[in-house]
């Protein structure tokens, strides 16, 4: 693998070309369906003529929502599909993740699919830790994000940061803004050396969730699309402290009611996609959501 950092001393690892771009374009094949669907719903309401259905991928979005104070931060239930299940699933993906979470662990249910818009100040999240988001009881479990971007990303159109080490820090104080992003009560820039990670289609990047990190405005004309996919340990093939274990239970519990996982290493049997997309109507997880809806 041609890769950047260390996981263990650094909380994060950057793998180029860990995904062959033809494995993404299902899943934007996917996102440009509902993309589609909500054109035709705002034709169909009156408040566009044009629905731009030339575009590419990365500026349709921005066209259909000219003249507007687009406020989208994440596009989750409308994504799903087999597409975003092979995607989560990648050998490419869990081969980069088995010497960091160990013989045991799977996707945890977890997951966003972001369309950065440009200029768009609901996007650009400050330094943060995905704990402060998810609990303080979050803080001692290992949960791995792998960021992927489905488009080139550089610092014009708002790549990622990250602050190598900094999980070593440990769990600081965070708060949530007017916008609802996450807030830390420290000058993060001054505790460490910000990375900038310009990625290319297929790159993937995976930090820990204690690891800070951040990307700035969108400067671009175009949408910056990226998915996040979190993995987490399956505890009964590791031997873990009771402080752990707690931590992990906790994500668990906090996950459980709409989620579902996959396990992906071990034991277990991974389900098949039919097999998922089962448990998750089951869990009224939102699939058949209306693609409108997630502008409101």
């Amino acid at each position: 693998m041609d890769t950047q950092f260390d996981f263990e001393r650094d909380g994060c690892l950057l793998v180029r070309n860990a995904v062959p771009s033809a494995d993404l374009d299902p899943l934007i094949a996917h996102i440009e369906e509902a993309i589609d669907e909500y054109a035709q719903s705002l034709r169909a309401k009156g408040e566009i003529s044009d629905i731009h259905e030339d575009l590419p991928f990365p500026d349709r979005l921005v066209a259909l929502n000219r003249g507007t104070e687009e406020r989208l931060r994440s596009w989750n239930n409308i994504a799903m599909g087999e597409g975003l299940y092979n995607v989560i699933c990648h050998p490419g993906i869990t081969r980069a993740l088995l010497p960091i979470l160990g013989p045991g662990f799977g996707f945890n249910g977890d997951y966003h699919v972001r369309p950065k818009l440009p200029n768009s100040s609901y996007t650009a999240f400050p330094w943060h830790q995905d704990s402060q988001y998810y609990g303080a009881d979050s803080q001692h479990a290992l949960i791995v994000t792998v960021w992927i971007p489905l488009v080139d990303v550089d610092e014009r159109n708002g790549c990622l940061q990250v602050m190598p080490g900094s999980q070593t820090w440990g769990l600081l104080h965070g708060k949530r803004g007017a916008d609802m992003n996450m807030r830390t009560n420290r000058d993060i820039d001054s505790m460490g050396t910000a990375v900038p990670l310009p990625m290319r289609k297929g790159d993937i990047f995976l930090f820990s969730n204690l690891t800070f990190h951040k990307s700035t405005l969108n400067l671009t004309d175009a949408v910056r699309w990226s998915i996040d996919i979190r993995y987490s340990r399956t505890l009964d093939e590791h031997e873990l402290s009771e402080q752990v274990v707690a931590s992990e239970m906790f994500m668990q519990n906090k996950l459980a009611p709409n989620r579902a996982r996959i396990p992906l290493a071990g034991e277990a049997r991974r389900p098949t996609w039919d097999e998922w997309r089962a448990e998750l109507v089951a869990k009224g997880s939102g699939l058949t959501k209306s693609v409108a809806t997630a502008f409101a």
